[in-house]
C-alpha cells in the first residue's frame, strides 16, 4: 500500500483474510448498541438471509485458488452460529478440500455465546478454531444492554457456553463493549475475568448509530473513555509487575508500536485497507463498519477476485481514509500512537478535517500511561520477547 496516495500495490489484490457474514444480520440478541443491526437498517436490504452452501464454496474456491499461503476465514454477524453446524461442519470440510498441501488454515468465530454446546465446541476444537465471545462483564453489568429479543437477560447463558469451550479445550478470548456504564464498572469487570481465568481480553468503545448523536445514555463521551483505558491500565500494570498480566488487544498493539512493530489491529494502522467483508449472499464490503450500499463493492460469487479489489470505489475507500485528517493531528506528540484512530469514530473538526472523537481520551491516557507503556515495550526488546503473554 502506497501510504501517500492510498493506491492498493499488487500485493495487495492478494486476499488472505476473509470476515464472512453466514448469518449476515440476524441475530438471537437485541443487544442496545448493536453497530450491525444499524448498519443493515441503513441499507436497502437489512438482511441476506442464511448463506447457502453454493456460495459458502465459491468463496472457499476464490480465495485458496490464489496459491499457496496462510489463510484466515473469520464469521461473524449478526450471530453466526444460526447458520447451523452443518453448515461450519460442511465449510471446514470444503476448505480443507481446497487447501493445498502448501496452505495454511485458519478459523476464527465471533460469537455472543448463547448457542455454544458442547457438540459445536467439540467441532471448533476439532478444527482449531480461535473462538470470540462477547462478555460485558458480570451477569449485572452484561445484561444491561445485551439481552435476548424477548427481553430477557443472556449472562448466565454466556457464562454455560464459555465453560463448553473451556472443556472442549477450545482456545477463546473476550470481546467487552464500553459503555458510559462500563467505565464506572472497570474494577469489577477486569477481576471478574480474572477471577474466571479469562486472560485473552479486548475492549471496543460501543459505536454511535450512523447519523445519529447519542441514544439511550449509553453512548460514551470523549473523555470517559480516558478514564476507563487508565483504570484498566492501572489494573494491567500491577499485574505486569507481578508477572500475571493477560493480553489486551489495545495495550498489546500501542506496545508494540512503541517497539518498532506494525500494529495488527486495523484501527490503530492510521489507514483503512481491503478487510473483505463477505454477507450471506456473497456481496462484499471493504470493512465490517461499512456493509453499506454505498461501499458494496460486488459479489465474490459474480467473477474474479480481480474485479473485487481492481476498483476506483475501493481506491476512494482507502483515500478517503488518509484524507480525513485533521491538521491538529500533525503537531500532537501521540501521533504516532493514535494515528487518528477509526475512521468510523472520526467527526469534524470544525477546521475542514476530521479528528477522532476520542482525541482528548488519547491525549489524556498516553499522558498518563505513556512512560508505563514504554517501560515494558523496553523490557520486551531487552528480554528478546514477542508479547506480553
Amino acid at each position: 500500500m502506497d501510504r501517500t496516495t492510498g493506491r492498493m500495490d499488487a500485493d495487495t489484490r492478494h486476499i488472505s483474510s476473509v470476515l464472512i457474514k453466514p448469518a449476515s444480520s440476524q441475530c438471537n440478541l437485541a443487544c442496545t448498541y448493536c453497530f450491525y443491526h444499524d448498519e443493515a437498517e441503513n441499507r436497502g436490504t437489512p438482511t441476506f438471509g442464511i448463506m447457502s452452501e453454493e456460495t459458502a464454496e465459491r468463496i472457499v474456491r476464490r480465495i485458496l485458488g490464489q496459491g499457496p499461503g496462510t489463510y484466515t476465514f473469520a464469521f461473524q454477524g449478526g450471530e453466526p452460529l444460526l447458520a447451523g453446524i452443518p453448515f461450519f461442519r460442511n465449510f471446514f470440510r470444503l476448505a480443507e478440500m481446497y487447501a493445498s498441501n502448501a496452505s495454511r488454515l485458519q478459523f476464527l468465530v465471533q460469537t455472543n455465546g448463547t448457542l455454544l454446546t458442547a457438540e459445536w465446541c467439540r467441532l471448533f476444537a476439532k478444527h482449531h478454531v480461535l473462538v470470540g465471545v462477547s462478555l460485558d462483564g458480570p451477569q449485572a453489568v452484561h445484561d444491561a444492554y445485551r439481552k435476548t429479543a424477548d427481553g430477557k437477560p443472556s449472562g448466565s447463558r454466556v457464562e454455560s457456553g464459555i465453560r463448553f469451550l473451556e472443556q472442549a479445550g477450545c482456545e477463546f478470548n473476550i470481546l467487552t463493549v464500553v459503555t458510559a456504564q462500563t467505565v464506572s464498572d472497570v474494577r469489577e469487570i477486569y477481576r471478574y475475568f480474572m477471577a474466571n481465568g479469562w486472560k485473552y481480553q479486548q475492549y471496543i468503545p460501543c459505536l454511535d448509530p450512523i447519523g445519529s448523536g447519542e441514544k439511550h445514555g449509553i453512548w460514551l463521551k470523549d473523555e470517559q473513555y480516558g478514564e476507563f483505558l487508565i483504570s484498566l491500565f492501572d489494573l494491567w500494570y500491577k499485574d505486569w509487575k507481578k508477572n500475571r498480566a493477560p493480553y489486551i488487544r489495545e495495550f498489546e498493539n500501542w506496545i508494540g508500536i512503541l517497539m518498532g512493530r506494525r500494529p495488527e489491529s486495523c484501527a490503530m494502522n492510521g489507514i483503512c485497507s481491503m478487510q473483505c467483508v463477505i454477507e450471506a449472499d456473497g456481496s462484499v464490503y471493504p470493512c465490517d463498519f461499512y456493509c453499506l450500499d454505498e461501499w458494496k463493492l460486488g459479489n465474490i460469487c459474480s467473477g474474479p477476485l480481480k474485479k473485487l479489489t481492481d476498483t476506483e470505489k475501493l481506491e476512494r475507500f482507502i483515500r478517503e481514509s488518509v484524507r480525513w485528517r485533521s491538521r491538529r493531528c500533525e503537531a500532537c506528540p501521540y501521533r504516532i500512537l493514535c494515528r487518528t484512530g477509526c475512521r468510523r469514530d472520526r467527526i469534524p473538526d470544525g477546521e475542514g478535517g476530521y479528528i477522532s472523537r476520542y482525541c482528548r481520551s488519547y491525549q489524556t491516557f498516553f499522558a498518563a500511561c505513556g512512560d508505563r507503556m514504554k517501560e515494558v515495550a523496553d523490557y520486551l526488546l531487552q528480554t528478546g520477547r514477542d508479547s506480553i503473554v
